[in-house]
């Protein structure tokens, strides 16, 4: 309880905070400052929403998801609020700490995840990487920033103790935002390709890739329409597990992954034909032995799709490219992505900045081997990086070659062993909660979801960079952490006779 002076002491600040928040308000509208009123917005929304936890973590998922690509694209003065969405983050992880501060003994109780020691031992690498490296202050904000700038998502779902309705309504939150796409992929297919159209000579850019939905992206520039892709089928994951499990009938499923797979059609990333391949071989891996026919009827439904997809790709292609057949692309993509050495300008091919890489005899000393050059080395200029490739060129093409320029090999390794925690986490969550059919599926989704991610971090640097991804990548760590716990405490209360079957911690019975 407050006591009477405490009580006057908060009414005096709050009031305090209202005259500034009116003379703010008067001040900066007279400016006109697109920038500035953003920002008074920004911090008025932020009061309301820090006293909610529930509402902080909706509005940090839904805002580095949707609202940071969308300022980006649409108000780049305004691109610089998700910096703000990255702070409702932080502020999470206060949550998460003060939780741990105020419930010591009941938090020492709870099993740790494998998933949360990878995910530790990963920050703590970074930093170490980054101190050992002396690093300037400028690149050490930059470098860790892009690694971990949405993480609150992942450390405040593992540890707080949200409420299981709320956390089960999230795959519904993410189907939503998938929803969401459609309108702004419409927008940027029909107005602003065409915008792009007389431009295509310059430095590579295809216009086609603008169509990144609530992504983000620059008009005359890139756009993070893979992120875009890889989004649509991890939804797209969850529908046909729960299209398999029979929750959804054969209609609905057709309808809503129709609805989620749209952007991908539009946007035409070639990548996508192989994160078809990968849900398909995920979901249907048991069925592939015990009903190969079944299986290879789905296959030919997916392989149909490809070709669309082709079609599609070759239809969208500039009029200057040599790209007409189905042919021509396959020997583009082994060339931009393989053989070439670079791509455009000065940056690197993604075989090419993997091969300049392995040339540890040349250009790495053991310790830039094992914990690489540092944290952002492969995104801003660095002396190092340049001599040792010899050139002036990026390097960061993609997660995997950039984690090993800033991080090395132990890093890299322990990339992986945080996607397999999460993977094999998901496959076991999915046999624990068979009792529960809707959340078997969605963790029967997940897995092909993380199958996604991974293909991903060979495609794109979006893992340590876009905070779009990072906010669902951790949206889904954090939803396997979560569950694992309610298992082991179902199991505990089983066990120990504090609960009953009808009264279990997780209920039979979830709905979205």
């Amino acid at each position: 309880m407050l006591t009477s002076t405490e009580s006057k002491i908060g009414h005096i600040f709050m009031a305090l905070i209202v005259i500034i928040i009116i003379v703010g308000i008067g001040f900066i509208a007279s400016t006109g400052s697109l920038l500035l009123i953003g920002l008074l917005v920004g911090g008025i929304v932020g009061i309301v929403i820090l006293i909610s936890p529930k509402l902080l973590f909706m509005v940090t998922i839904f805002g580095s998801i949707v609202i940071a690509g969308l300022t980006q694209l649409y108000i780049p003065q305004l691109e610089l609020v998700r910096w703000g969405f990255a702070g409702c983050a932080i502020y999470l992880v206060v949550y998460v700490i003060s939780y741990f501060v105020q419930n010591s003994s009941k938090v020492r109780e709870d099993p740790i995840s494998p998933l949360i020691i990878w995910g530790i031992l990963f920050i703590v690498f970074i930093f170490l990487s980054m101190i050992l490296n002396n690093p300037n202050f400028e690149k050490l904000i930059f470098g860790i920033k892009g690694y971990f700038q949405v993480w609150g998502i992942f450390l405040a779902l593992a540890f707080m103790p949200w409420d299981e309705k709320f956390v089960s309504k999230l795959p519904k939150f993410l189907f939503i935002i998938a929803l969401i796409q459609i309108p702004f992929v419409l927008h940027q297919y029909f107005y602003l390709v065409p915008l792009r159209q007389g431009i295509t000579d310059v430095v590579g850019l295809v216009p086609i890739d603008i169509v990144s939905g609530t992504f983000g992206g620059k008009i005359y520039s890139g756009a993070a329409n893979a992120p875009l892709s890889v989004f649509c089928f991890i939804v797209f994951s969850g529908i046909i597990a729960l299209w398999t499990n029979k929750l959804l009938s054969t209609y609905k499923a057709a309808l809503l992954s129709t609805l989620v797979l749209f952007p991908v059609f539009i946007n035409s990333t070639k990548i996508s034909a192989l994160y078809f391949i990968v849900v398909l071989f995920v979901i249907f891996r048991k069925e592939l032995v015990q009903n190969p026919m079944s299986f290879m009827i789905k296959l030919a439904v997916v392989i149909g799709l490809l070709v669309i997809m082709a079609i599609s790709v070759i239809k969208h292609t500039p009029e200057s490219s040599d790209v007409r057949t189905f042919k021509d692309l396959v020997e583009f993509t082994y060339s931009y992505n393989v053989e070439s050495e670079t791509t455009r300008e000065t940056r690197l091919s993604r075989g090419g900045a993997f091969k300049l890489w392995l040339a540890p005899v040349r250009s790495h000393s053991v310790k830039e081997l094992l914990i690489g050059y540092g944290p952002g080395a492969s995104r801003k200029p660095d002396p190092r990086v340049v001599s040792a490739i010899g050139q002036q060129a990026v390097v960061g093409n993609t997660a995997v070659v950039a984690v090993l320029w800033e991080a090395g090999i132990v890093g890299l390794i322990l990339v992986f062993g945080l996607f397999a925690s999460a993977f094999f986490a998901a496959v076991k969550l999915t046999s624990d909660l068979q009792y529960n059919r809707f959340q078997a599926s969605i963790f029967q989704g997940i897995q092909a979801g993380i199958m996604v991610c991974f293909i991903s971090l060979f495609h794109k640097n979006s893992f340590i960079f876009h905070i779009g991804y990072q906010a669902v990548l951790m949206l889904l760590f954090g939803y396997i952490v979560y569950w694992q716990k309610q298992v082991y405490l179902n199991k505990k209360n089983t066990e120990t006779g504090l609960k009953n079957s009808s009264s279990s911690i997780v209920p039979s019975e979830l709905t979205i």
